[in-house]
């Protein structure tokens, strides 16, 4: 079995894997399908992205998720409905999705469409991805594994990588050569620092060794596809 933790960048996914000990790899792909390509038959993802697309009303995980996190940390941005994610034109975008879900695009969550955009047709490609690859929020995680209590710095921030580095370094010792070292090799990639610490949080999430996942909401609410609305993070055992 391996376990990734997926989260999206400047030059397309950046993935970190385990096979379920302390040693962490990191890679960046081009595509969802090409690393969907060469992963093996037994595997678990977790990856921040939306997965189920709102159709007539915001989606509940999301507000949950807000809830969550309180309003310091919470970094939860609203996804598009589905006419309005296929839409080349911005305005147009804004028009759709205000019409169907009473709220305009911001321009963040337009540039990360290509993104949203490129996950839906994954899952509506592969049927069988679901329930291998969830949905998950890194600040979730983190949090989680702060044993729920709110983080006190912004991830862009060095205070704020440094608090979360010292987070993970409970469940892995060696955090800080190994992410010196992939910081150097992928940062010239377009790479960001929180990139990386976002997908190693998954990774270590999706491993269910520190933790059992929990979901918001409890019980999943479909989109119009079939493809579940809800956003899981990791219940701490200590």
């Amino acid at each position: 079995m391996i376990y990734l933790g997926i989260d999206g960048c400047r030059a397309g996914w950046l993935a970190v894997s385990s096979e379920y000990d302390s040693s962490f790899s990191c890679e960046i792909h081009s595509s969802l399908e090409k690393l969907l390509e060469e992963l093996p038959e037994k595997h678990q993802v977790l990856i921040d992205i939306p997965i189920g697309l709102p159709k007539t009303e915001p989606r509940l995980c999301d507000r949950l998720a807000r809830q969550k996190l309180g309003p310091r940390r919470s970094s939860v941005f609203s996804p598009p409905c589905r006419e309005a994610l296929f839409t080349k034109d911005y305005r147009e975008a804004c028009q759709i999705n205000e019409t169907l879900l009473g709220k305009k695009l911001s321009i963040q969550t337009w540039n990360i469409c290509p993104k949203i955009q490129e996950a839906d047709l994954l899952f509506q490609n592969h049927e069988g991805l679901i329930p291998l690859w969830k949905e998950a929020h890194p600040e979730l995680a983190f949090q989680a594994f702060n044993k729920g209590d709110f983080l006190k710095h912004s991830k862009k921030s060095l205070e704020g990588r440094l608090e979360r580095k010292t987070i993970l370094r409970k469940f892995f010792k060696k955090i800080d050569p190994w992410f010196d070292q992939e910081h150097k090799d992928f940062s010239s990639k377009f790479a960001a620092a929180d990139d990386l610490l976002d997908a190693l949080v998954l990774c270590i999430a999706a491993t269910e060794r520190y933790s059992s996942l929990k979901f918001l909401p409890d019980l999943p609410k479909s989109d119009e596809t079939g493809l579940p609305m809800q956003i899981c993070y990791p219940g701490f055992k200590s």
